[in-house]
């Protein structure tokens, strides 16, 4: 069931799906106001698919529905005094300043998130803050300062009564600003700090849904990018199928993108993560339950290469692995939980290295089900932005089978890559918790061993005035040049009589001595040619023995050179890999050490020499064959790999000499869309060459083939896949012997150009149960219909009953569809035919199920007219030009129950479009308009 409420959002904190008998009550949040939910909002506390997956806007619910009593239903043991034990190489430092607390009713602070003003040197901490929330009212997120490299911290209170937590906190590059993303009073949220990090203001919403939750901020602070600036939001969208979402900004948060719907819909999302590599690509991953809660879980990832408008997924780093818990936790927390009755999300976290290497961590249970290690965590790589991922790391390096959870991963400037996580080795009885740090030098190939971070091994609080089970969902670590910036939270203070969780901070320097630290990392080089490297050697800790490099084995042919050796730190040598005509085409990777003396102190790292020795084959063509027909206006062409070939140039052109080519582009892998729009019923010529660093390769032979006839009708399908209604679109045009092309939006703005839709002269658009956003047409694609209808002969159907609901009244609304007025969800149960066109169909009964109804009232304006009544106002209106034709439905069409009734509907909607075109639709003709497609 969907819900459309926009209420008060407090902190995202997920609360159980079962009730779980207290000796105590549990605390009343003492909030200033709170908006009260709608009945249909509050029933999603009832459905435990949907309660058991949500973050902080369980919290929001069990408040906003009177249903406190829900809160802290697992019972606190009494205060644990904390394990005192040789901890970090350095104090752990206190982030939030619990002193003003002792008052309160709850005090925790955690989920942390943290960035770094490279300029000024200051560190900005964000936090989830129930003091403030619970106690004070004044907003649920706080925000801490320091400007001595971390060694004290300067408590700046709450962000904002209106920001409920879950806070993700950035330092944008291009105008020198912290902004922190949280949950707001109705949706999600955005802040700027113009003083570095002393106060921050409210800027406004990046999305509205009362079903928003778990967002995460990132910007791209690469000014070589083509998007440096740009801001992404990745989140949940609980009102929208609890689907993955993303949308971005450019002007510093003042406005958003149309929401980008980026995962599927056919099982259980939450947890995106977003990063952005140099190059300006943005990557989203999240987890996956197949089903929740039990099923096995997946990581996905998605890519974009055009600033968040398309994303398209790349290979899984993780498949069907089983969801780490505990069974007794799980059954006292009423959802996947750990020891100590921590409910768990396996969320992944990702980064991009400066060498676009992108790293992914994540947690499973890795021998079974309550067998033996519940949950461990994992990393793996990737060199090709996600298409092939290196071997899988177990980063939890201890001898027990003890607890470690909620990893974190950062990659800074030099290649190093630093993984942080919860862990429980140290105690027997696993419920004690440390955090612990483990670094790669050589950009993830190798690791080091773990080391501890935290001081003390801390017990588990569950705080009574929060959702159940709740102990935090995620941290976050970052990297300056120097330092890794590791920030967490635990419960050693002891506080009214109970622990209670504090934000704590701890700098590491990112070596004790010195790194070997490749530029580039890789090198492709044409024989000949030499492979030429610079070996950087930073100083850390004022470290000054010298250091001597050496290679290690090389292919047979090859040489190795250091212009300085041995180097001082800081300082530099360039390395020259020659000999390259004797060795062979291929991948060689080169390992270097580098030595200290006299401490005899190693650090290693990895260079790649990628040799081509020829220009490649000629490419061997497949699909489609020569002389193909009836082939797409829109086809994929594919061809062999050639020997060699580092890329491919695509052509498609008009003429066999190729001097009018109408498509190129330039391929990586073995296939390319032809996504410009060819003409129907033409032959086309096309040619594929590989290239590579040597030069351009031989072109293939020439193909050809002929593209289809275009039928007059394009069916676009704009449903959210839950339910898929297109077969009731299908059904009915087979029945009525009309062809029809399908465009899929996949619940996006993705949505075809004028070029694409000029073919055609008839458009049936449809949105079934979307809504959330991208229900109907979006701006542009509006602009768009506009100038498509504005051709002349072309008629436009739309079927949706949120259109309205997601857009609002538009100008397109209102100067193509005829619409004065509407009124979302009356919930029409009853339609009669109407006006010139439609008099005389019905009485129909609408049938909702598997679609909701929120089907709207319509009212049209002087140009239009009524085209069916409902039982609750005018359910649709028409409107006729001697230019164009519309029809707009605020229910949807497969809601009339029978399939000749539906038919017989959409069979008077052709007939009013076709009186502005000859073609087949008034005489039963239909063989001009090609085979039926998109069935």
């Amino acid at each position: 069931m969907k819900s459309r409420a926009v209420m008060v959002l407090s902190l995202l904190l997920i609360s159980a799906g079962s009730q779980i008998a207290t000796a105590e009550s549990p605390k009343v949040p003492e909030r200033n106001s709170i908006t009260k939910a709608t009945a249909e909002m509050c029933a999603k506390l009832d459905e435990p698919n949907v309660r058991g997956k949500m973050d902080g806007l369980l919290y929001k619910l069990l408040v906003a529905c009177g249903r406190e009593h829900e809160l802290g239903t697992v019972r606190q043991e009494p205060s644990i005094e904390p394990t005192v034990t040789e901890g970090g190489a350095t104090p752990d430092v206190l982030v939030n300043d619990p002193s003003a607390e002792d008052a309160g009713s709850s005090r925790v602070q955690n989920e942390t998130s943290i960035a770094h003003n490279p300029t000024t040197g200051t560190i900005c901490s964000g936090y989830n803050d129930s003091f403030h929330g619970i106690v004070e009212g004044t907003g649920f997120t706080g925000i801490s300062r320091s400007t001595d490299d971390g060694a004290t911290f300067d408590d700046r209170g709450p962000l904002g009564t209106n920001s409920s937590g879950d806070p993700s906190l950035i330092w944008r590059r291009s105008d020198g600003k912290f902004y922190i993303a949280a949950l707001e009073t109705s949706g999600l949220g955005i802040w700027r700090s113009d003083d570095d990090c002393l106060s921050f203001t409210y800027v406004g919403n990046t999305h509205v849904s009362g079903g928003d939750d778990k967002e995460i901020l990132v910007a791209d602070n690469f000014p070589g990018s083509s998007f440096f600036g740009r801001m992404y939001v990745g989140w949940t969208d609980f009102n929208a199928g609890a689907r993955i979402y993303a949308n971005y900004s450019d002007d510093g948060g003042a406005t958003w993108s149309s929401a980008v719907v980026i995962s599927g819909d056919d099982a259980d999302y939450q947890g995106a993560w977003p990063v952005v590599a140099p190059n300006g690509d943005v990557f989203i991953g999240w987890v996956r339950w197949d089903p929740f809660p039990d099923g096995p879980i997946d990581i996905e990832i998605v890519r974009s290469t055009d600033g968040g408008d398309t994303f398209t997924p790349v290979t899984n780093p993780l498949t069907g692995e089983i969801n780490p818990r505990d069974l007794t936790a799980t059954g006292n927390c009423g959802r996947p939980a750990l020891d100590g009755n921590i409910r768990y999300l396996p969320s992944p976290q990702l980064a991009v290295g400066p060498d676009g290497a992108l790293h992914v961590v994540y947690s499973y249970d890795p021998d079974g089900l309550d067998v033996d290690d519940e949950i461990d965590v994992f990393y793996r790589k990737s060199n090709d932005s996600g298409a092939t991922w290196e071997a899988e790391v177990r980063l939890s390096d201890d001898a027990t089978n003890n607890d470690q959870y909620f990893p974190t991963v950062s990659v800074g400037a030099s290649n190093v890559v630093v993984a942080t996580f919860y862990d429980r080795r140290l105690d027997p009885g696993n419920l004690m918790i440390d955090y612990y740090k483990r670094f790669s030098f050589d950009g993830g190939t190798t690791w080091q061993p773990s080391e501890r971070v935290s001081d003390v091994s801390t017990p588990v609080f569950l705080d009574s005035g929060l959702a159940t089970c709740y102990h935090g969902d995620y941290d976050q670590q970052i990297q300056t040049d120097s330092q890794v910036l590791v920030q967490w939270a635990d419960d050693r203070n002891v506080q009214g009589g109970n622990n209670n969780s504090d934000t704590f901070f701890e700098p590491t320097p990112i070596s004790n001595d010195f790194l070997v630290l490749p530029s580039p990392a890789s090198q492709t080089v044409c024989a000949p040619d030499d492979g030429l490297y610079t070996l950087d050697v930073p100083q850390f800790m004022s470290f000054t023995e010298m250091v001597t490099l050496t290679n290690g084995t090389l292919p047979a042919g090859l040489s190795a050179a250091f212009s300085a050796n041995p180097v001082t730190p800081p300082g530099t040598s360039n390395l020259t890999l020659s000999g390259t005509a004797g060795v062979g085409a291929g991948s060689y990777a080169i390992d270097i050490t580098g030595t200290s003396s006299p401490s005899a102190i190693v650090h290693d790292t990895t260079v790649t020499l990628e040799i081509f020795d020829q220009t490649p084959p000629a490419v061997v063509l497949t699909a489609p064959v020569d002389d193909a027909t009836d082939i797409d206006i829109n086809p994929t062409v594919s061809w062999e790999a050639a020997v060699q070939a580092q890329s491919y140039l695509v052509e498609v052109a008009t003429d066999e000499p190729f001097t009018n080519i109408v498509f190129s582009a330039t391929a990586t892998g073995t296939s390319q869309e032809v996504d410009s729009g060819l003409d129907p019923v033409t032959e086309y010529f096309w040619r594929v060459r590989g290239d590579n660093i040597c030069g351009e390769g031989t072109t293939s032979a020439v193909f050809s083939f002929t593209t289809r006839p275009i039928p007059p009708v394009l069916l676009v399908d704009d449903d959210d896949n839950g339910p898929d209604v297109r077969a009731s679109f299908a059904a009915a045009l087979d029945a009525l012997g009309v062809a029809f092309e399908v465009w899929d939006t996949a619940n996006t703005d993705n949505e075809p150009s004028l070029a694409q839709l000029s073919p055609f002269n008839t458009i049936l658009w449809f949105t079934g149960d979307e809504f959330g956003g991208t229900a109907g047409p979006g701006a542009s694609s509006e602009t768009t219909l506009g100038e498509w209808l504005d051709q002349g002969s072309n008629c436009l159907f739309m079927s949706s009953q949120d259109y309205f609901f997601d857009r609002g009244l538009t100008p397109f609304m209102q100067t193509y569809l005829g619409l004065a007025a509407a009124d979302s969800d009356v919930a029409q149960t009853d339609l009669t035919g109407a006006g010139s066109a439609f008099t005389g169909l019905g009485p129909y009964t609408l049938s909702y199920p598997p679609l909701d109804n929120f089907s709207d009232e319509l009212d049209p304006d002087g140009t239009a007219e009524v085209a069916f009544v409902g039982n609750n106002g005018n359910a649709a209106i028409n409107k006729a030009t001697s230019t164009y034709r519309t029809v707009f439905f605020g229910f949807p069409l497969p809601a009339i129950g029978a399939a000749a009734d539906r038919e017989q509907v959409l069979s008077t909607i052709l007939r009013y479009c076709s009186a502005l075109f000859e073609d087949g639709f008034e005489s039963g003709d239909t063989s001009a308009w090609g085979a039926t497609l998109g069935n």
